[in-house]
């Protein structure tokens, strides 16, 4: 796991897997509950914006390709294959995916506290069985948000309504 570093043979591994923690890892972009049905995602105002920008980040970046993403409460994953990779492409996409997103989180709702963590983790995959597998768990992620290192949540002890 790399944290901030972007240590890569290049130009062989052009695809990352990228997790961008929220501020605190607080689950300021949504929750996962389950009902009858399943696991339910319940974005919040912040959760709903990220998902804008990165749309539109999707739609607008030539250099980096996001193939696939996920927003969890705390947490999100991104699979992105850089057309031209170098440290500087990395650094300059977690940068600018940070700042869309946050630029369409505080126009939704203004907030004091940062938003992200200064830290990432990434991971090149360097196996084309490896980017399918990962990209089968971002679509799946939020069905297995129990298993997930990064659930913060702890459950409530029961109080009965009275």
């Amino acid at each position: 796991m790399n944290t901030n570093k972007t240590n890569s043979p290049w130009p062989a591994h052009r695809v990352q897997f990228i997790t961008l923690c929220t501020h605190e890892k607080q689950t300021t972009l949504g929750r996962i509950y389950k009902d009858k049905n399943g696991f339910v995602w319940q974005p919040t105002v912040w959760g709903m914006a990220a998902e804008e920008g990165l749309r539109k980040l999707k739609l607008s970046s030539q250099l980096v390709l996001i193939q696939d993403y996920v927003i969890m409460p705390n947490h999100v994953h991104l699979l992105v294959l850089y057309r031209r990779c170098n440290d500087r492409v990395v650094k300059w996409f977690i940068s600018h995916c940070k700042h869309t997103m946050a630029q369409h989180m505080l126009k939704a709702q203004h907030a004091n506290e940062p938003i992200w963590e200064t830290s990432y983790s990434s991971h090149y995959v360097q196996r084309e069985h490896t980017q399918l597998a990962l990209s089968q768990n971002i679509r799946e992620h939020k069905t297995r948000w129990h298993y997930d290192s990064l659930n913060t949540f702890l459950p409530r002890p029961y109080s009965p309504k009275v």
